[in-house]
């Protein structure tokens, strides 16, 4: 009875998804006109849409993705090439430009006026993989069918294809499923292609993107697929370049923060950011926390990397504290200096997991300690306006310290600091301390005293401010 029922869902799903690429074309004119540009071109080729973009119109989120691919079946790359170039001649295509992408892949790309995203448009292929990882392969193109192209694919929701017909001067066609992906649809399954142990020897970062789709589609992983993952991820981990790891561990993180919890099942997590395990689960739980109080945020790449890396930096500063009071620190900054609260171990793991705009990522974790321990630190409305001062992150420092609900004891709400300093700008600079016989030295230290003064006792004259530097250096306490 289920198997029945199964199959009527099946059915209905293509029905639908039939209807709704008819539907999707009918609002893309201009995709219409290209494609029937190319069909018109070659005629003995058949055109199909490939990849995610065919999942998410059947499953009814075709916004979900600007990407078009598509495929070509029965075509000499040179031809396709040569079709493309003469389509851009011709201004109604309004193709910009197509370029060949890649070495290993017959791949063209065509940027076009009407999609945020260049098209790309490949030759059917087969892959044989002939070492670990992604480069080593070695690609056929000839003669290879449809059937033969969706069999290399990595799962088989991503091996549906749309093959798109000429008719009556209008786009048509239908769902073409080799792999039963429409299946796997039906039943919210991510399922690798044929043999996942294969699929992951040929490209190991496919283990990282089940996981994101997973979390991006809200479906399960295949119980074979997942065995798979855990298994050959220890194995295959340092053959994924640093660059392509964190692009997948940042879109896992966007689209779902309980890609944390796959992360650790699966053994990723140890792998790749071993320091979470610095303090057992509670490290762990405060990240995943504050991940999702993150993602209700629509947060940039950088502030998804520095909340994945704010409680590891927390815990080293909380030890770094308890070295200082036994007088076994060994550094030489004291506690009441900003600098005490620079972090190290998240900066090794930025630079080891290759992340994005490392400078900000750091900067906000700076940001972050410095709030969370501002009642230690010497003059901290001058410190805190120097976190602020002329820097374009303000807004995702301000977002920051609210997910991770720190604001400092003395501190409650940014804005009304942040006009403080705005209504009384500093009156004095370190020409002015030189000038009156300040050492070199000690003018970072005396301008954020005098900044602190200023603030506090709401001084707005200069000369009076002066006077205060003035006494400092009489009394011998610069």
């Amino acid at each position: 009875m289920n198997k029945k029922k199964n199959l009527k869902k099946i059915r209905l799903l293509r029905q639908q998804g039939n209807k709704a690429f008819r539907s999707w074309f009918l609002k893309r004119p201009k995709l219409s006109k290209f494609l029937l540009g190319i069909l018109t071109h070659m005629k003995k080729s058949s055109i199909y849409l490939a990849g995610g973009i065919v999942r998410d119109i059947i499953t009814h989120k075709p916004n979900r993705t600007h990407d078009i691919d598509m495929m070509i079946v029965n075509c000499d790359f040179k031809e396709l090439g040569e079709v493309l170039y003469k389509l851009k001649k011709q201004k109604i295509f309004g193709i910009k430009d197509v370029v060949q992408a890649g070495k290993l892949f017959p791949v063209y790309k065509a940027s076009v006026l009407w999609n945020t995203e260049a098209i790309d448009i490949a030759l059917a292929r087969t892959e044989v993989s002939t070492g670990t990882g992604h480069k080593d392969f070695q690609i056929e193109t000839k003669t290879v069918s449809a059937k033969e192209d969706s069999s290399r694919r990595d799962f088989t929701l991503n091996a549906i294809f749309f093959k798109i017909r000429k008719k009556r001067g209008t786009i048509s066609g239908n769902i073409v499923d080799y792999q039963n992906g429409i299946s796997d649809l039906v039943g919210k399954e991510i399922k690798a292609v044929g043999n996942p142990r294969k699929r992951f020897l040929e490209d190991p970062l496919r283990m990282l993107r089940a996981i994101r789709q997973k979390n991006q589609l809200s479906f399960h992983i295949e119980k074979n697929t997942w065995e798979s993952i855990k298994i050959l991820m220890p194995k295959l981990i340092n053959t994924i370049s640093g660059e392509r790891i964190s692009v997948e561990l940042l879109k896992s993180l966007e689209a779902n923060p309980s890609t944390m919890e796959d992360l650790k099942e699966s053994g990723i997590l140890d792998l790749l950011i071993p320091e979470f395990y610095l303090c057992k689960e509670e490290i762990f739980t405060k990240t995943l926390n504050n991940l999702k109080r993150l993602n209700k945020e629509k947060p940039s790449k950088i502030l998804l990397a520095a909340c994945l890396l704010s409680e590891i930096a927390n815990y080293e500063i909380e030890e770094r504290k308890k070295e200082y009071k036994d007088k076994k620190f060994k550094g030489k900054f004291s506690s009441e200096d900003p600098d005490f609260y620079t972090p190290q171990i998240p900066l090794k793991i930025i630079k080891r997991l290759y992340l994005p705009q490392q400078k900000q990522i750091s900067y906000l974790l700076y940001c972050f300690l410095i709030f969370k321990n501002i009642k230690y630190i010497s003059y901290p409305l001058s410190v805190c306006e120097e976190l602020f001062k002329n820097n374009s992150m303000t807004e995702d420092i301000k977002k920051f310290l609210r997910i991770t609900d720190v604001n400092g004891e003395n501190i409650t709400q940014i804005d009304a600091l942040l006009e403080k300093f705005y209504e009384n700008p500093p009156l004095i600079n370190g020409i002015d301390l030189i000038e009156i016989g300040i050492p070199r030295l000690d003018i970072q230290k005396i301008l954020r005293n005098l900044r602190q003064l200023q603030l506090t006792l709401d001084i707005r004259d200069k000369s009076i401010l002066l006077s205060k530097a003035d006494n400092s250096i009489d009394k011998g306490n610069i």
